[in-house]
């Protein structure tokens, strides 16, 4: 398995497949594959799955998720998942809703509503800047979808286009595209890394663009 391929799958696993033969690579998790466990326990297996293609950057594999809508307010949380992408070993989590009382996006979460709404999630495609060691996450709505009255405020990380380091995982920046929303108005694209060239004897500059329901 030195040259490798990783896929996710719709009951939550990641795979780690030979490129050369399609075999699991026994070294990767258990038997080839690592399982992304939910933080609640889930009302059918189904409820939580990978259905897009992981990241790879440098020594990671990054992996959102695809969580059911409109089912519960408190649901799972849309934590994205980083591993060793020799071993499967987990090397670091971020969670979209802000669970750490000083994370600053927590003040946009009425009360304690940040510690019971989950989704958020990231059901997109994560892009990859290396030179900048950056990840772009495009992520979705809080739970419920059409229903805030159990999370009063921006909600912030949610409907957003959120910059992290890859090493850490730690928030560099983020934008949101939609506050408090209440349309299920995910950001569902992957974010284009593009060049502007400069005008005028300004140089180019590297941006982000990315499409979303509105």
């Amino acid at each position: 398995c030195s040259s490798r391929l990783f896929m996710g799958t719709v009951d939550a696993a990641l795979w780690a497949l030979d490129a050369r033969t399609g075999e699991p690579c026994d070294d990767f998790g258990e038997d080839g594959r690592v399982l992304v466990k939910p933080d609640i326990a889930l009302q059918w297996p189904g409820e939580l799955q990978i259905t897009s293609a992981p990241a790879v950057a440098d020594d990671l594999v990054i992996t959102g998720s695809a969580i059911a809508d409109n089912t519960r307010t408190k649901a799972p949380s849309g934590t994205v998942h980083a591993f060793d992408a020799r071993t499967g070993e987990l090397r670091w989590v971020f969670n979209p809703v802000p669970r750490d009382s000083s994370d600053p996006a927590r003040e946009s979460w009425q009360g304690d509503s940040a510690d019971a709404v989950g989704h958020a999630n990231v059901w997109s495609t994560i892009s990859v800047d290396p030179d900048r060691g950056l990840l772009f996450l495009p992520t979705s709505s809080a739970s419920p979808d059409y229903s805030g009255g159990d999370r009063i405020g921006d909600n912030r990380y949610a409907n957003s286009v959120v910059a992290l380091r890859v090493a850490t995982g730690d928030v560099v920046w983020h934008f949101q595209t939609v506050h408090h929303d209440l349309w299920d108005y995910d950001v569902p694209s992957q974010p284009g890394l593009y060049e502007l060239p400069g005008t005028d004897g300004e140089e180019s500059r590297s941006v982000v663009a990315v499409a979303t329901k509105t």
